[in-house]
């Protein structure tokens, strides 16, 4: 099945960009195809772009033709930014539910507070929700909250709090107190690859030398968004491997 996974991963997003790496890596291990979309240019996914406004329901619209399943995560500026008037909030919660009648398969990730304002129910989100197959959130009191908005099925609502899965560190062995350390090798393998890529691009450029033990040889012309597979997949058995 070929899934994408839409939101901040690593190195920026904290704790939830984590959390959402490790399901995407979860995935994969099912034998899933992943392709991770990130609104964060620094993130280490196969693709960046702006995800804010109007843009995601049309990038999640045009993307189902490829895919079959959508992992979603609902954080500050995505879809909207909180100062959005509450009109144009609607539209694009009432688009997004539209967007998701192309996959068979959607998983939604709120953050905590939920950073939908004036409320979680009303028509604009009917769709976004009762297209829904899992809907996870990161305490008690925000599933309280969503299971208010009628028809939602408490079945279909998890929480999982906002840490780094407790089986990733006890079957890796990678202490929390240490978590900061691969994220700077990524951040510097990023913006390696990233040079990298520019300088091949241009006439009679040299290849950088590696920075980052991460680093491995790329081929020649690799595109950015290319590198950035490379990247996670790095990343993903790196943390695995601790």
């Amino acid at each position: 099945m070929r899934v994408l996974v839409v939101g901040t991963v690593p190195p920026p997003g904290g704790e939830a960009a984590r959390a959402l790496a490790l399901a995407a890596a979860d995935l994969a291990a099912e034998g899933n195809e992943i392709e991770v979309l990130s609104p964060e240019f620094s993130s280490a996914a196969h693709r960046q772009a702006r995800l804010d406004g109007f843009r995601l329901p049309f990038q999640l619209a045009a993307a189902a033709r490829d895919f079959d399943a959508l992992v979603l995560r609902i954080q500050p500026g995505l879809p909207f930014r909180p100062d959005a008037r509450r009109l144009t909030r609607a539209a694009i919660l009432a688009l997004i539910g539209l967007a998701l009648r192309g996959y068979s398969q959607v998983t939604i990730y709120l953050d905590t507070p939920v950073p939908i304002p004036w409320g979680l129910g009303g028509r604009p989100t009917k769709g976004l929700w009762s297209r829904a197959t899992t809907v996870v959130v990161e305490n008690a009191e925000d599933r309280k909250n969503l299971l208010a908005v009628p028809g939602m099925d408490p079945d279909r609502v998890l929480i999982a709090p906002r840490q780094v899965p407790a089986r990733s560190v006890i079957s890796t062995g990678w202490s929390l107190e240490h978590e900061e350390e691969p994220w700077a090798e990524v951040l510097a393998l990023v913006r390696s690859r990233a040079a990298t890529t520019r300088k091949m691009m241009g006439a009679g450029g040299e290849r950088a030398e590696p920075t980052s033990p991460f680093d491995a040889p790329a081929p020649p012309g690799m595109p950015v968004h290319a590198a950035g597979l490379v990247v996670l997949r790095k990343v993903l058995r790196r943390l695995r491997q601790r």
